[in-house]
């Protein structure tokens, strides 16, 4: 893959990733509803897509129904069971942020948005799918937790600060947060369900935690350059990203052992296996905005 290949591919997943940061409060919690709400079928040349805060105003660019139901949820893509059609109706909103509301109640006002204005009705259930099970190997774990205290505001600078290199960044909350970038992913204050998540989405099938392991850690894993760019594919296209053909053809190239390697020297492994997920399944959603 080219360097402005390279380079146009990282610029798209880290558009998409911003739709998963809007995601940062439980769904269910009890929240303000959006004000001053617009939804317009986005068209069809439209570019941009992603999702920008400014003030009091929040604006959704060419999102799938799918995405919104992300954003709601805080669940992946593939935890979403629900018609072909929620990937392709795609909408753009804006919408007012009521006075004193928070960005953390965005999911709860955005599944009120998708309750009121497209029926949205949905159960929850388990389904069973090809997982990586992230396991402690049988030498025992190799890490130390991590010394610093969580800290939001330590956080978010930190992570600020290794952003500034480029790459994808993720604040997981609670002190936690991971950056994927030159040939490595670097996770501070990581519980190992925040692994297993961070994880998942650079791969083929999901990683489960099965570690059964308390506590937070500092993880550094080095992949070789042809892993580190395969798993980044495979992270846009699990985004929503539209990926060159001649980058998708890395897909079809097998991984290499860099990242088992990288793992096992932290006393991890993962093995494929069949494991039970959290999932929703939408029952009922209207395909235009009443």
């Amino acid at each position: 893959m080219s360097d402005t290949l390279y380079r146009k591919t990282m610029s798209g997943i880290s558009r998409s990733f911003f739709i998963a940061l809007a995601a940062v409060a439980a769904w269910g919690q009890t929240a303000p509803v959006f004000e001053s709400i617009s939804v317009n079928p986005t068209p069809p040349d439209q570019a941009n897509v992603g999702v920008h805060i400014e003030g009091t105003q929040i604006m959704c660019a060419g999102l799938s129904l799918k995405e919104y139901i992300r954003m709601a949820t805080k669940l992946k893509e593939y935890q979403v069971v629900g018609p072909d059609w929620l990937d392709s109706q795609r909408f753009d909103v804006t919408a007012t942020l009521p006075a004193g509301s928070t960005r953390e109640q965005i999911p709860a006002m955005t599944m009120a948005l998708l309750t009121d204005r497209f029926s949205l009705k949905f159960h929850r259930d388990k389904k069973e799918f090809a997982a990586w099970g992230l396991e402690v190997d049988k030498a025992g774990l190799k890490m130390k937790p991590s010394q610093a205290h969580p800290d939001e505001k330590a956080a978010a600078a930190d992570l600020a600060a290794s952003a500034g290199q480029g790459g994808i960044s993720a604040n997981l909350g609670n002190g936690a947060w991971f950056i994927f970038n030159k040939n490595q992913f670097i996770g501070r204050n990581l519980t190992m369900a925040n692994l297993a998540d961070s994880l998942s989405r650079f791969m083929d099938k999901p990683v489960v935690d099965m570690t059964s392991t308390p506590g937070r850690y500092d993880v550094t894993l080095a992949l070789s350059p042809t892993d580190f760019r395969i798993m980044l594919i495979r992270a846009a296209v699990a985004a929503g990203t539209n990926v060159p053909p001649q980058a998708l053809k890395l897909l079809n190239e097998p991984m290499g052992q860099s990242l088992q390697l990288a793992l096992g020297a932290l006393g991890l492994r993962m093995d494929f296996q069949r494991a039970p997920i959290d999932v929703i399944v939408v029952d009922h959603m209207e395909q235009a905005p009443r």
